[in-house]
């Protein structure tokens, strides 16, 4: 027994002690609270699904809105979603943050950007509405798609870029 002891290879020596050393850590492991569910599923994680299978199926379903699609996130088990908060009215806000209480999940509002100073009504009313509807997390993108896509051209991409600019100030 004594001559496998010394004859030990660096490799198994180290396995062996990483072993050792987190048996030996287990027991004071246990009194750390475990962490909330902060894992989280986007809309857009099913953006291909829903676009292939407009109406859905059982097995695949699609959701007519937020509320369904946090629900359904909530069911896998997640800490929350992000989901489009877009056109809401005052009852749907009431029925988001009712979920979002009940359950405990945290919820991501995505928004459009505003392209236009006419477009300043909608984008404060959707800030408002999820804001009642209990977000306080927004995200949005100026683009859509991949830059290697949409332009051909430096200039498109610095046209683009400016007006991007244009949508975070009005934002």
């Amino acid at each position: 027994m004594k001559n496998q002891a010394l004859n030990l290879s660096r490799r198994t020596f180290i396995k062996t002690s990483a072993l050792a050393a987190t048996a030996a850590a287990l027991p004071s492991l246990s009194s750390f609270s475990v962490a909330p569910n902060l894992a989280g599923i986007s809309v857009w994680s099913y953006h291909l699904r829903n676009r292939r299978n407009a109406e859905g199926t059982a097995q695949y379903p699609t959701w007519p809105g937020a509320y369904e699609m946090a629900k359904h996130c909530h069911e896998l088990g997640t800490g929350g979603s992000q989901i489009l908060s877009m056109g809401w009215d005052k009852d749907y806000a009431k029925k988001m943050r009712d979920f979002k209480e009940s359950t405990g999940s945290w919820l991501e509002g995505q928004l459009r950007m505003p392209k236009t100073e006419a477009d300043l009504d909608w984008f404060e009313k959707d800030i408002i509405m999820a804001k009642e509807g209990g977000l306080d997390i927004f995200r949005s993108a100026c683009l859509s798609g991949r830059r290697y896509v949409n332009f051909t051209t430096l200039e498109e991409w610095e046209a683009f870029k400016k007006e991007s600019m244009k949508s975070i100030r009005r934002a």
